[in-house]
Formats: C-alpha cells, sequence, structure tokens
C-alpha cells in the first residue's frame, strides 16, 4: 500500500501560481506523454478581454478608465474592470478601420 501512495503522491502536478482548471485535455485511457498540455488553467481573479470598439467611440476611451462588462452568454451578471491598453492603430473589420 505504501508504494502506491508513493507512485501516486508523483504522479502530482503542481502550477506556478494558484488557478483554476478551466479544460482537461486528455480524455479517460489516453496516453500522455511528457511534454504534452495536458490541462488548462486559468487565473479567474485577473482576466483580460479584448474588446473592438468603433472609431465613433474610441475618443471616449482612456487608460485608467473605470469600465463595466456585460455578456449575453451571462445574463444577470456584469464585470468590473479597468481599460489598460488603447491601441494606437486600429483594425479592419468589415471594410472600416
Amino acid at each position: 500500500m505504501d508504494s502506491i501512495q508513493a507512485t501516486l503522491d508523483t504522479a502530482q502536478q503542481k502550477a506556478p501560481f494558484g488557478g483554476t482548471v478551466t479544460e482537461a485535455l486528455p480524455s479517460v485511457g489516453d496516453l500522455v506523454t511528457p511534454g504534452a498540455e495536458a490541462f488548462r488553467i486559468d487565473d479567474l481573479q485577473h482576466l483580460s478581454v479584448d474588446i473592438q470598439i468603433t472609431e465613433i467611440d474610441i475618443t471616449k476611451v482612456a487608460v485608467g478608465q473605470d469600465a463595466t462588462l456585460v455578456f449575453d452568454a451571462i445574463p444577470d451578471k456584469t464585470y468590473q474592470g479597468k481599460v489598460t491598453t488603447v491601441a494606437k492603430a486600429g483594425d479592419v473589420v468589415q471594410g472600416v478601420n
């Protein structure tokens, strides 16, 4: 029984930060090899969101400004944050800069 516990103890993986497992890639019975990605761990306390804003509204956005995020897929929940960066150049979306 001690040898079984010793084997299980060596099979543990530790993340370099506290977080939540948000994705497990291998399925039961899959062969897992060294260096292969097996789990995704995210720090849900510090999320970053990239948002596209129209050229008309971008002039109203500044670094350090408070932001409130609401997602259609998560009803009745709002998230608070701050603007950390504003791109100096826009992306072409549907033929518009």
